[in-house]
């Protein structure tokens, strides 16, 4: 019985709470060495109507977050999505296989949040990890990602979901530009799409 009551919370808290990070805001350029950039962003989802009944919208679901360059074509990523205390934690390093005319950048990224209801009720966390491959330039890109979730509480109860998406975007300035981004995931319910507006800023130039 503990499982049935709060299995459906396990599966719909990924999409209604914010447990995941369904943006990217980055195009396949990494970047250059000791570069380093801050971001604000927002986006709003239809949410599946098995979660959240027909034709609802979730959002705007914002995030935070800054990215530095490593050199060797690697760069690191950190946000916050979310409003608190409901949201996430997410991180992740992106590796530039291939450079003009046509940037091919692999990237892995994991995100942890914990949740504790009270009530004497378990705590429950929620991790996911992020493969995404991202093809075009810093203008015009497509990416595909998946989002594989592990669900659980103190007492044990374990849950798996994965979602597969492709996310689209682009951007428009140069030190400070705008990045309109759409994004579809599917599992097993129905799509969920967002549309994201993120604002990118270039906080320390590249070194040399």
């Amino acid at each position: 019985m503990r499982l049935i009551r709060s299995l459906p919370l396990l599966l719909i808290a990924p999409f209604v709470a914010g447990c995941v990070s369904f943006s990217i805001f980055q195009g396949p350029e990494t970047l250059e060495q000791g570069e380093l950039t801050g971001g604000v962003a927002a986006s709003f989802y239809s949410l599946p109507g098995d979660t959240a009944g027909d034709g609802q919208t979730g959002g705007p679901w914002p995030e935070l977050g800054v990215r530095y360059g490593l050199g060797a074509n690697l760069d690191l990523g950190v946000k916050f999505a979310g409003i608190p205390p409901f949201g996430t934690t997410y991180a992740d390093l992106r590796w530039q296989i291939t450079d003009a005319p046509v940037p091919v950048t692999a990237g892995l990224g994991g995100s942890y949040v914990s949740w504790d209801p009270g009530n004497e009720t378990d705590t429950f966390s929620f991790s996911a990890l992020y493969p995404s491959l991202a093809v075009g330039t810093d203008r015009l890109w497509v990416a595909g990602r998946g989002i594989i979730v592990s669900a659980g509480t103190t007492g044990d109860l374990f849950v798996a979901e994965r979602l597969w998406g492709i996310v689209a975007g682009t951007s428009i300035g140069d030190r400070v530009r705008l990045l309109p981004e759409l994004q579809v995931y599917f599992g097993e319910n129905d799509p969920l799409v967002g549309l994201g507006l993120g604002l990118q800023f270039r906080i320390r130039e590249p070194e040399g």
